[in-house]
């Protein structure tokens, strides 16, 4: 829709603002400037919205009273770049956008990593995908969740730790079986592993000593 058709067919008044202000930010996002009116829109429903595509005009719409923090996955994934201006550790959605903190937001690390508030189950795999240069501060063997998926971001991104995260998921034989590949690519960093899980009482750990 042209902004002239745009103007003819807006009506402030009579537009539903309860159940369809998500298809202004949705649709018409380069009027923005025509159609926006913080009281009108409704944020509860729609806060996601404003974040996923209207990022450009993040300055005129952003209200941390109004916008529904449980939304706010939606800004770490689409308004990174003003990360500093909406951050705020004790509103922001742990459940269910740390993975996309991790993504999107890994060169503010330092600033919104919480291991106590980071959703483990679903934002390992992210961790050690996109902010592997953070893996010493953010390594907790007893917190990562092994899946095969998290398990495959760290063969890929996090092999120079290789020593350290190693030997925590030895005992598994899945894990094992995947990880032939990269422990014959790193042989030495490997044999390390291998002697700190056996001094440390790994299940060979007495059949090695024999």
């Amino acid at each position: 829709m042209t902004r002239e058709q745009f103007l003819k067919w807006w009506n402030p008044d009579r537009y539903n603002w309860v159940f369809q202000s998500y298809k202004l930010a949705l649709e018409h996002s380069a009027h923005f400037d025509i159609w926006w009116d913080p009281v009108r829109y409704d944020w509860v429903g729609s806060s996601w919205a404003l974040a996923r595509c209207c990022s450009e005009y993040f300055d005129t719409w952003w209200d941390p009273e109004r916008f529904n923090w449980e939304h706010s996955d939606e800004l770490a994934k689409h308004c990174s770049r003003h990360f500093r201006k909406w951050w705020d550790p004790k509103r922001f959605n742990w459940k269910g956008g740390s993975h996309l903190l991790a993504y999107y937001c890994s060169e503010y690390f330092d600033v919104w990593w919480d291991p106590e508030r980071f959703n483990w189950h679903d934002g390992s795999s992210a961790l050690a995908e996109a902010c592997s240069k953070h893996f010493t501060k953010w390594w907790d063997p007893k917190r990562f969740y092994v899946t095969e998926e998290s398990l495959r971001a760290l063969i890929a991104n996090c092999s120079d730790h290789l020593d350290v995260w190693l030997p925590t998921i030895l005992d598994n034989s899945e894990v094992l079986r995947m990880l032939v590949p990269l422990v014959v690519a790193n042989v030495d960093k490997a044999k390390k592993a291998l002697l700190t899980y056996t001094l440390e009482g790994g299940e060979d750990s007495g059949r090695t000593q024999a």
